[in-house]
């Protein structure tokens, strides 16, 4: 846009529109609420429960991340140090919310640097977020085909996002011709840098968001407990959701020549989807924390509470019987407890508790 071929009125009224408030303001609600629940799964895993698993690390990996696309989009950075001055790299201090006429071209650099630092970032996040969800997946669901399913998906997904960051750096060679139009080099078309990432993003949130629910279907519990299972799982659909109103919003900021004015919705939601996803991914993992807040939903009493031993075989992979695949060996009563997101040495950890007597027949299984 040249600011030559519009009058001196209208570009003075352009410089009266600023969306920076709004930027922040979503930064910083989507950026606590991210931090917030990481902070209490960590608790939970470390205190509460004294197990820290790689789905936990990957997940406050992917959570730096956040955080660190927060920063480029336009949080205050005084204190990092990075290569090119990342206290002045953010977009909104580019010009992110401003109109470009309103712009010198120094904004425009800062902008441009700042809009490729956050495509990285922002892959990077989701990346580590889905790995951290389909391992938490793998730890609680172990049917043959579950385990294959995940396998070839988390395989999918780190290739993919391997392939995303290459594609990135490959954009522009020089990698500075992305912000300098002037350097001398070459870029590829940049709208599939957008589009076909967000497509891949959306079909992989749904996979991972549907890959559990024939598991969930077949579990026995208290009616009140599955309506809060599933109400997890209608948090993930949402997170889905927010995948596909992204990529509209980036569908409209490519069509508007005002970039550091379109791209706000873009920019805003992008944020919010990186930060839905870490906080859903950490919502099973609070189960002790929300037994000790609401009691009485997660331990109603109902004869639902017991598995099947005629249905539930060790095919299903939850619990795996002796020869005679009788739950009343042993005298054991199994409860499911609605967490889908632990595993390990101890009940709570599984989210499974025990109801045994000192028959209890060891060659009972439950998954760790």
């Amino acid at each position: 846009m040249d600011p030559s071929q519009y009058p001196p009125e209208v570009i003075e009224a352009l410089a009266k529109d600023d969306q920076r408030p709004n930027v922040i303001a979503a930064l910083v609600c989507a950026c606590a609420i991210s931090a917030f629940t990481v902070g209490l799964r960590c608790y939970v895993r470390i205190v509460k429960l004294r197990i820290f698993g790689w789905d936990d690390w990957f997940m406050i990996i992917a959570e730096v991340f956040g955080i660190g696309m927060a920063v480029t989009l336009g949080l205050d950075t005084r204190d990092v140090v990075a290569d090119f001055d990342l206290d002045k790299q953010t977009e909104t201090k580019g010009g992110l919310g401003r109109h470009m006429l309103n712009l010198t071209q120094d904004e425009m650099l800062l902008y441009f640097k700042s809009f490729y630092s956050s495509i990285l970032v922002y892959n990077a996040g989701m990346t580590f977020v889905k790995i951290s969800i389909l391992l938490q997946y793998r730890r609680i669901f172990h049917s043959g085909w579950f385990q294959r399913a995940t396998l070839v998906l988390f395989v999918y997904i780190v290739l993919w996002g391997i392939a995303v960051v290459i594609w990135v750096g490959v954009l522009c060679i020089p990698v500075d011709k992305f912000w300098n139009p002037d350097a001398e080099g070459r870029c590829l078309d940049l709208l599939p840098a957008f589009y076909v990432p967000a497509a891949m993003n959306i079909a992989t949130d749904f996979a991972i968001f549907l890959l559990p629910l024939p598991v969930l279907k077949t579990i026995q519990l208290p009616r009140r407990q599955k309506y809060m299972l599933y109400g997890i799982f209608g948090i993930g659909l949402f997170t889905c959701t927010i995948s596909i109103v992204r990529l509209y919003t980036l569908k409209q900021a490519a069509e508007d020549q005002d970039s550091t004015w379109a791209t706000v919705d873009a920019a805003i939601w992008s944020y919010v989807e990186i930060c839905m996803a870490i906080t859903v991914g950490s919502l099973p993992t609070l189960r002790p924390l929300i037994t000790r807040f609401l009691p009485a939903s997660m331990n109603a009493a109902s004869s639902n509470n017991y598995l099947s031993a005629a249905s539930k075989t060790s095919r299903a992979g939850y619990i795996r019987y002796g020869r005679d695949n009788s739950a009343s060996a042993g005298q054991a009563a199994v409860k499911v407890a609605t967490s889908i997101s632990h595993s390990g040495t101890t009940s709570d950890e599984r989210g499974i508790e025990m109801d045994s007597t000192e028959e209890l027949n060891r060659k009972h299984r439950l998954p760790v």
